[in-house]
């Protein structure tokens, strides 16, 4: 008794120093009721973590009647990243002696949410192991929330805001800056494709969910017919046809994954990666992704960049794993796998995502090679060699028109040439016709972001323009220059062919990448010879009106001094120049220049800046460019050999000018499948095929086998480095135990 009123004494007198209004009284009263829990106390030494503290005084609480709240404590588990804590409450959760409340499975996906949303890998992980269905969980208004969460200063946000500001609709909120639909645009711009959930998904489900909204609001009851009739069309199982349907994914972790991927967090797209139906296709157009926000947006965010571009390597990395156990499983369906159609990405090929992503080290797999040497040892190689010769040919054709005969009147030899160029451009619009794509826009999208296709345009719109201008006899000379530059971008393109063969192959692409080295050098350029020649052509023919001899006196000499023509005789001036403006009027004399040691001087400075330390960096940039291509030969090789293959494989078999019959034959038979209503389109709602689902089934096991590969591999290299600490330690104990020894033994007398 005494003992107690002397701590009551003693704590009324430290209460009693605070400056604060404290009612000592009630404060004494329940630090008396603490202390009747004793079992509930903990002690908080210097130097702890009190937030631990607390959450490990809320996780190991008794069974008591006021139990605490259970996604209080999982939140601030989450919050202070006690991985640990979050397992021991899910432990004790099910534990039928603790006290907790059952967990509700909408409280869990709430806390899910913001495990995604903050980049929690290790929480989402457990929270997926201990049932959180994601299927039920990602709605179309979740995966707007994920989006809607982006940092405002990331490059995501900056090409979301992009995306939405081109709409037309006005679906968005304060609250809901961007929709799904703006994410299937973004997705449809970075893969320069018509992304499924762009069309099947994405739109689809925004708009049937606004359109329930509508049903509930006027509360009249609608049939499914109806709501398909007002609503379209949309890819969903027949188990799925009902209601909820309108606001859930087929494929929820292909959806995360992207998002993901999309916010460069790798931890977290590996995991929802590992639950994908198809990893290598949805790795693929990742880093397809990535690899063109990095490429096009590195001046504006720099690190974030360079962070997306360390993200691709490591996916295309994650795709080539995968590839290797398909192929140590199965060389041949494996071969099946690279080559199927997959309706959820684009309808397309994995291999030709790869190609589309510029994935080197993918294309370059022995699986993908086997693919295209299939391709290439068919009739391919063929055809290609018929298709060299026929071309040959034809610039044999246009080089006689041209050289003999191209007079007013079209002769025969030139109709022949016109009417093979017109089969040449019709072949052309059959390769876009052929595009694996669903509209225009995609078809010519991803026709014109192949360089020779750009360059095909040029030839035909030179070549139609020579021909405009030959129809008038004024304009005939020149056509004729029209056209010679023409047949000289028609040679050029023979090179295309060259892409197969081992040695030139790359040759063609350090010819194509210094072209660009180029175009920088001369932009560097232009500046120092603008400079040069205005200041030049200033000083030396000062008040000059007549526009030829300016422009030859900044650009012409600039130029060509570059070269080595210096024109020494025009600035120090030629003999028989004069002063005389009479006599330079009469056109007999040529003017002398003025302060031509000046000119001189100029010129100095200039020939050192552009022969010595720009062309030098000319040389230099080329060689690293070569070297570059060099170390990887045989990667760029296999990678643009693709390029032919995929062109010519879907070529008819008669060659120029004669394809015109195949041309006929393919619009004869679609006009005859219109009249006979034939639908040749794809209906979204397509159940795939029973060999697609067999191969995105065993693309599935095999990534069950990487993932199990893997974690293996994890837990042996912490046990090595268990190991390799345990040895450190041992050989550290003994000599410090040594060196005690010799410090307790003392010196020796």
């Amino acid at each position: 008794m005494t003992k107690r009123l002397d701590w009551e004494e003693s704590t009324r007198q430290r209460l009693g120093k605070d400056e604060s209004n404290l009612d000592i009284d009630t404060t004494i009263e329940s630090i008396k009721a603490c202390m009747r829990k004793k079992e509930m106390i903990s002690l908080l030494y210097d130097g702890m973590d009190l937030p631990n503290v607390i959450l490990d005084i809320w996780v190991q609480v008794p069974q008591a009647s006021n139990s605490p709240d259970w996604t209080t404590a999982l939140k601030l588990a989450m919050i202070w990243d006690r991985f640990e804590a979050a397992e021991k409450l899910f432990q004790d959760n099910h534990d039928p002696t603790r006290a907790y409340e059952p967990l509700e499975l909408s409280e869990l996906q709430r806390i899910f949410h913001e495990a995604i949303c903050c980049n929690k890998v290790d929480f989402v992980r457990l929270f997926l192991e201990q049932g959180v269905h994601v299927r039920d969980y990602l709605t179309v208004r979740e995966l707007e929330s994920l989006y809607n969460h982006v940092n405002t200063n990331s490059v995501l946000f900056h090409l979301l805001k992009q995306t939405s500001s081109c709409r037309q609709d006005s679906s968005s909120t304060e609250k809901n800056l961007f929709t799904v639909s703006d994410v299937g645009r973004l997705i449809k711009h970075l893969t320069s494709s018509e992304y499924e959930t762009e069309n099947r998904y994405y739109v689809r489900a925004s708009v049937k969910q606004r359109a329930a909204t509508s049903v509930r609001r006027t509360s009249f009851p609608q049939t499914n017919e109806q709501e398909d009739e007002d609503i379209g069309r949309y890819r969903s199982t027949k188990k799925q046809r009902g209601s909820s349907s309108i606001f859930r994914f087929d494929e929820p972790f292909q959806e995360l994954f992207l998002y993901a991927a999309l916010r460069n967090r790798f931890e977290m797209a590996k995991l929802f990666w590992e639950r994908c139906r198809e990893p290598i296709a949805a790795a693929l157009t990742a880093t397809k992704m990535l690899e063109t926000i990095s490429f096009v947006h590195y001046t504006n965010f720099p690190d974030e960049c360079e962070s997306m571009k360390s993200t691709t390597m490591k996916l295309e990395q994650m795709a080539v794993d995968i590839l290797d156990e398909c192929q140590d499983e199965s060389a041949a369906r494996t071969t099946e796998l690279l080559t199927v159609i997959r309706p959820n990405w684009d309808n397309t090929s994995c291999v030709w995502i790869a190609f589309s992503a510029q994935n080197l080290v993918f294309t370059s797999h022995i699986s993908v090679q086997t693919v295209l040497n299939r391709m290439w040892l068919g009739d391919i190689s063929s055809l290609v060699s018929s298709k060299l010769i026929v071309y040959l040919v034809f610039l044999a054709q246009f080089s006689y028109v041209m050289l003999s005969n191209f007079h007013e009147d079209i002769s025969r030899p030139e109709a022949l040439l016109i009417f093979w160029v017109l089969t040449l451009f019709l072949d052309e619009i059959r390769q876009i016709v052929d595009m694996d794509k669903e509209t225009w826009e995609g078809k010519i999208r991803v026709w014109i972001n192949d360089s020779w296709n750009r360059m095909d345009i040029f030839n035909f719109l030179l070549f139609f323009l020579g021909l405009i201008l030959r129809m008038s006899h004024a304009n005939l000379e020149a056509a004729r220059i029209v056209l010679c530059v023409n047949l000289m971008t028609f040679f050029i393109r023979v090179l295309y062919l060259f892409l197969v063969v081992r040695k030139l192959g790359p040759k063609l692409l350090m010819i194509g990448k210094m072209m660009i080295d180029l175009v920088m050098f001369i932009s560097i350029l232009v500046i120092f010879l603008l400079s040069y020649g205005i200041a030049s052509q200033a000083i030396l023919y000062p008040n000059q009106e007549d526009p030829v001899d300016v422009f030859k006196g900044i650009l012409y000499r600039a130029y060509f001094q570059v070269f080595g023509e210096l024109y020494l005789d025009v600035i120090m001036g030629p003999e028989g120049c004069t002063r005389n403006e009479t006599m330079i009027e009469e056109g007999n004399y040529s003017p002398c220049p003025d302060n031509s040691w000046t000119g001189l001087i100029l010129l100095a400075v200039y020939m050192l800046i552009s022969n010595v330390l720009l062309l030098n960096l000319l040389i230099a940039m080329f060689s690293y460019t070569f070297s570059t291509v060099q170390d990887n030969t045989d990667a760029f090789w296999k990678f643009h050999r693709y390029r032919l293959i995929k062109e010519y494989i879907d070529k008819p078999f008669l060659v120029p000018p004669f394809i015109i019959a195949a041309h006929l034959y393919r619009l004869i038979r679609y006009l005859s499948s219109r009249r006979c209503g034939e639908d040749n389109e794809k209906l979204l709602d397509e159940e795939p095929t029973v060999e697609l689902q067999s191969l995105i089934g065993w693309e599935s096991l095999q990534l069950e086998s990487y993932v199990a590969k893997q974690r293996q591999t994890d837990v042996t290299n912490v046990g090595e480095q268990v190991q390799r600490l345990n040895r450190r330690c041992m050989i550290s104990f003994k000599l410090w135990g040594n060196s005690c020894q010799s410090c307790f033994r003392g010196p020796n007398i």
